[in-house]
């Protein structure tokens, strides 16, 4: 990501859209949190974490210890705690086991480690750009993300939409012509 993409981003974030901004790329993906709390509050709380880490573009990286200073305490909460070696091998043998579908219920509940998080969040690794976060209804916010390829890697997004408050994340197609 350019300078001057992440400052429009973290401009859109505290202003919202400008009216005659152009998104560019081949559109946008909505990612739609539904959710039981005030859709709002998980909005400001996605803006939130967002904004530290558009803010924090260093190099190197800081340290997952660096983050848990840096990020709002109640993200840190959120996620679950590191597996140790032996954890994650045995987790890894039982999920190859398990259909797509069994994977698909527990990528829907499932808890990401900060460490986990951070690495999809880090420019390197970032395959899309912030576009907008808001309600759009009693019972649903909508991170709306720009993009310039197929396929990209949302999961550290659901999970902060999940963390944020959000039951459920919907992932709604490309805005703009666009193909996959």
């Amino acid at each position: 990501m350019s300078v001057s993409s992440v400052a429009n981003e973290i401009r859109r974030l505290d202003e919202g859209l400008r009216p005659d901004e152009a998104c560019g790329g081949i559109g946008t993906v909505s990612l739609v949190g539904l959710c039981e709390v005030d859709p709002q509050l998980v909005a400001r709380r996605v803006r939130e974490v967002l904004r530290v880490v558009l803010v924090v573009q260093s190099e190197p990286w800081p340290t997952v210890a660096e983050w848990r200073c840096l990020l709002p305490d109640w993200f840190v909460d959120a996620s679950s705690t590191e597996m140790t070696q032996d954890e994650a091998e045995q987790w890894l043998k039982r999920w190859r086991t398990m259909t797509v579908e069994q994977r698909a219920a527990l990528d829907a509940i499932q808890r990401w480690s900060l460490a986990d998080w951070l690495h999809w969040v880090q420019p390197s690794e970032r395959q899309w750009e912030f576009w907008e976060c808001a309600a759009s209804n009693e019972h649903a916010v909508r991170l709306v993300i720009k993009i310039d390829a197929w396929p990209i890697a949302h999961g550290a997004l659901d999970w902060l939409l999940r963390a944020a408050g959000a039951n459920r994340v919907v992932v709604e197609e490309s805005q703009n012509s666009g193909s996959r």
